[in-house]
């Protein structure tokens, strides 16, 4: 009988179905193995692996059942049970984003009964560094148990109302720790770096409000942070770079609106979608370009800014603060160069001479900071210009143009290289264009001259001296003989006669650069100047000598060439 041989419709033999079996084992292991997040969930979606664990308190899977896409979702970052989410990288980035930065989570601070204490780091009066400020509804308070920590607040602030006096108490104030809950509540917003306050109103700003503010914050990379004030004894704030030090991440003027116009309704009938009449925006003595080509991540906050947090109706902590405040430096001025501190009682005498300084002219005076402090501003400056590391106003125009006729004279005759006549001043009204060439002039001078007036605030971008000395304490000891025998930059500055400010003259001393005033053909040096006396005529015309001027330059060059 011959052999009996199986169909392909026969049923498969015990045999066959082992090798089947065995074979697809093989093939969902070795499969499987490729991607191992998805293992554990395909053998437990066949009952074969360990049941599902579902969420952990972070809202996310396990590390070992997540896979790519959930962690592109997800993010990652780490948990810490009780303190929220922290991101793992940015954490210098304080902004929200989308894989670094601040989570949301952490704008909000719960301090229920441990309400945070103030610290000042460094002070003088008019001039302050804190750290903890808390605004409720537009006072800001001081939390501590030891007041004598925390230099008096009629010379941190002053009223909004006048600023000839201390600031009130719904603007300021000082609360213990227990009383502190019952004042601000257990949880606020959170402002995180650094925000300067200047809480002076349009018209006492100056084009120096960024100068010394920035000069106030160097004070944070300075061995010593203060001859006036310092409350910091651990390592932070001292012993730092300036490029290690935090830039302000904001600059609130709570008491200047947006614009000095008032708005002007559209008339009945005209259509809602007409462009009204372009409004002028408020004074803040800083050209607006300035402020965006030297420190372009510094945000600007107006009144109607600072209103919109408070109308939050809710704590706000300031990480930390630094205050400007001309009417508090005015009403301490005889405490510039003090030495208080909350461990000391031991005063130094006053710099002679502090009279006739600016009020803006505290943090220079009383507080500590290294030599080249101003440089990355005006490196920021060199670098939106693409620069390598006179002037209209008053002057009489006959001598005006004699002035021009005599500097191109010079110019022809090889005894300076460039002259530059440029127009406008360092706040508003000035186009970009006419502003860039003007702040491109002096930057590559070593002399400016022109009438006096704040639109000489900008000669403070002119090439840095030569030498690069000792940390300095005081302006006053900035234009010592060792300045004075460097190639420095010059100012001159024409006054009408009997009138005299100081305000440009410390600025650039306070620098390492040299000075003149003139009264008509009458030159003032560092050690000869006039008692400060304020024009009763700001608009007065500026008479000056074109021979005694083109005669200082010449001596000015020559001394600078001498070998």
């Amino acid at each position: 009988m011959p052999p009996h041989y199986k169909g392909w419709f026969y049923p498969p033999t015990r045999r066959e179905v082992t090798l089947i079996l065995f074979s697809l084992t093989v093939f969902v292991l070795s499969y499987n193995l490729e991607a191992p997040c998805n293992y554990g969930s395909y053998l437990s979606a066949i009952g074969l692996g360990a049941q599902d664990p579902g969420y952990d308190r972070d809202g996310r899977r396990p590390k070992e059942w997540r896979d790519d896409l959930e962690t592109m979702i997800s993010g990652e970052w780490e948990w810490e049970e009780g303190k929220g989410s922290s991101r793992a990288d940015g954490k210098v980035d304080r902004g929200i984003g989308v894989t670094k930065g601040v989570s949301p989570r952490q704008q909000l601070v719960r301090w229920e009964e441990k309400v945070p204490v103030a610290r000042a780091v460094a002070h003088v009066p008019g001039f302050t560094i804190l750290d903890n400020v808390i605004m409720v509804n537009g006072t800001f308070y001081l939390v501590t148990d030891d007041p004598s920590s925390l230099p008096a607040l009629e010379y941190v602030a002053s009223s909004s109302v006048n600023s000839a006096h201390p600031p009130r108490e719904n603007e300021w104030a000082i609360v213990s720790t227990s009383d502190a809950v019952d004042k601000l509540g257990t949880f606020g917003g959170r402002v995180f770096g650094t925000s300067w306050f200047a809480l002076d109103h349009a018209e006492s700003q100056d084009p120096y409000t960024l100068f010394s503010l920035f000069r106030t914050h160097s004070t944070l990379a300075a061995p010593t942070l203060s001859a006036s004030f310092s409350s910091d004894s651990s390592a932070q704030g001292r012993n730092k770079s300036l490029a290690n030090v935090p830039a302000p991440l904001r600059l609130i003027f709570p008491n200047v609106p947006t614009f000095s116009s008032p708005h002007i309704p559209l008339a009945p009938g005209v259509d809602p979608k007409v462009h009204p009449e372009p409004r002028v925006k408020s004074f803040m003595g800083i050209h607006p370009l300035l402020q965006k080509a030297a420190l372009p991540a510094l945000g600007i906050w107006y009144t109607e800014d600072w209103q919109d947090l408070i109308a939050m109706n809710a704590p706000w902590i300031f990480d930390r603060v630094i205050i400007a405040d001309r009417g508090a430096s005015e009403r301490g001025r005889d405490l510039w160069t003090r030495g208080w501190s909350p461990a000391s009682e031991d005063f130094t005498k006053r710099a002679e001479g502090d009279d006739g300084k600016p009020s803006w002219a505290a943090p220079f005076v009383g507080l500590r900071m290294k030599a080249g402090w101003w440089t990355p501003v005006r490196n920021a400056l060199l670098s939106y210009l693409r620069l390598p590391e006179l002037q209209e106003a008053t002057l009489n125009e006959d001598d005006h143009a004699a002035l021009v006729a005599g500097l191109q004279s010079l110019q022809r005759d090889g005894v300076v290289s460039e002259v530059h006549v440029v127009k406008g001043n360092g706040s508003v009204g000035v186009h970009g264009w006419e502003w860039a060439d003007r702040m491109s002039a002096i930057a590559r001078s070593s002399i400016v001259l022109g009438p006096w007036g704040h639109h000489l605030a900008d000669s403070t971008f002119m090439s840095p001296p030569a030498w690069q000395g000792r940390d300095v304490a005081a302006a006053s000891s900035v234009a010592g003989a060792e300045a004075e025998q460097s190639a420095a930059p010059l100012l001159m500055e024409f006054f009408p006669p009997d009138t005299f400010m100081r305000d440009q003259e410390f600025a650039v001393r306070s620098l390492g650069m040299r000075y003149i005033a003139w009264w008509n053909n009458r030159k003032f040096t560092a050690n000869t100047l006039p008692p400060v006396f304020r024009a009763v005529d700001p608009n007065q015309r500026v008479p000056i000598s074109v021979d005694a001027v083109m005669q200082a330059i010449r001596d000015e060059i020559a001394r600078r060439t001498v070998p």
